[in-house]
Parts: structure tokens; sequence; C-alpha cells
């Protein structure tokens, strides 16, 4: 799954002259039109793929970006909602399906390492909700969720202790029920799952202060 759409910059489209002619030869006068046009060439690019080997029907997925510009899409399309946990409410209640992976909740892990969000503990994640504020009609349409990690201030040196094992907190986030919320109650199923990488060679920080057990945590004992 790659989302299409994600912070496009209109303003290149009106600065490329081959962009300008197509625009003028199709009698367009934004470039609003012009992102129209892709989105819906690649939704049936999408829909016309034969189907999985489930039966499904291919469903095309757009960074929230496109609802909130306004573009027209095919009523099969998936929303990967990115900026705020807030936005879920009004993109299931105009009858799309979700992805929630909001930024403002701290489950864009490459946050903190970069300018322009904060870094989020184990516990911050841990505790989001993502159901908390919603129309109770759209938890039907919430599909899951996702941890976000973007490379641009990754490499093979840090990946590692950037996501775990913060990835884990929000993967127990999103199968248990939103009553199981205890930090202190999840502290020892994590710290165990944080061993167990470290010792399959995943270099997963640590949740806090202590150290593993080597002789408990061997890979597949």
């Amino acid at each position: 799954m790659i989302p299409q759409g994600d912070e496009v910059v209109e303003g290149c489209w009106g600065d490329d002259p081959s962009v300008q002619r197509m625009m003028r030869e199709n009698g367009w006068t934004s470039t609003s039109q012009v992102f129209q046009f892709f989105v819906t060439q690649a939704d049936g690019i999408v829909e016309a793929l034969p189907r999985s080997s489930a039966g499904s029907h291919r469903r095309p997925v757009h960074w929230q970006d496109v609802f909130d510009d306004g573009i027209q899409v095919s009523k099969s399309t998936t929303f990967q909602v990115w900026r705020a946990l807030d936005d879920v409410g009004p993109i299931t209640r105009a009858g799309f399906d979700v992805i929630a992976s909001p930024e403002d909740s701290g489950w864009y892990l490459n946050c903190g390492f970069n300018t322009g969000c904060q870094y989020s503990s184990w516990e911050s994640v841990y505790g989001v909700d993502i159901g908390a504020g919603w129309d109770p009609r759209s938890s039907g349409r919430v599909l899951g969720g996702e941890a976000v990690m973007f490379g641009e201030f990754a490499n093979d040196a840090g990946l590692d202790p950037q996501m775990w094992p913060r990835a884990a907190a929000i993967a127990e986030r999103l199968w248990v029920s939103a009553s199981v919320n205890s930090t202190a109650e999840a502290l020892p199923r994590l710290t165990a799952h944080a061993c167990r990488l470290q010792a399959l060679g995943v270099g997963s920080a640590p949740t806090g202060p202590g150290y593993c057990d080597k002789a408990r945590f061997v890979p597949f004992a």
C-alpha cells in the first residue's frame, strides 16, 4: 500500500511548461484540476487491477490531503489521516474508510529527530485512544492504524532505536480494548518485547531503567 496525494505543491505545476500546456489543451484554469485528473487516473488504474488472492477488489488509498483539498474520489477510497486524530470524524462521516496515523498523537516516529514535531515516549503513544471523541458511527470505518517513520532523519545505525519499542506500544494500542490503557501494566510486556528484539539482533531502545536477562530472552528458546 502506497497512499497517493501527500502534500502536493500545486505551485510547481503552475511553473512547469508541460503542465501549463496540458492545462491549455484541456481548458483547465486551475492546478486543482490537474490534481483531480491525477487522482481520477490513479483511482481508475487501481480499481482496474485484478482482484486480490482473497477475491477482494483493489481499493485506492489517498493521504487526507486529497480529501482536505476537495478532490472527488471513488467511494471505495480509503484515506490515511496524518495531521490530527480529530480529522478522522469528518472523513468517516463523509462515507470513507480511514487508516489512522496521527502526527499530533506521536505516531510519527521520526518526530524529535527532525524539526517541526516533538519526540513522544512509548508511554505517550501507548496512551492514545484512537476512538476518543469520534461519532460512534465512525468506528466501523476505521480500518486500523499505522506507526509512521520517514527516512530523512534515519539510517541503518539509528533506525531500530527510533522505532522500537514505540512501534510495539502502538501495535498493542491498536490490538487491545480501549479499556486496557495502563502503562504500568504494559511496561513488563513491552520490556520483555524490547529484550526479545535485542536478543534477535534488533537494536531496540530500552523501556526505562534496567537490563535484559540474556538467558531469559534467547530467541526461540
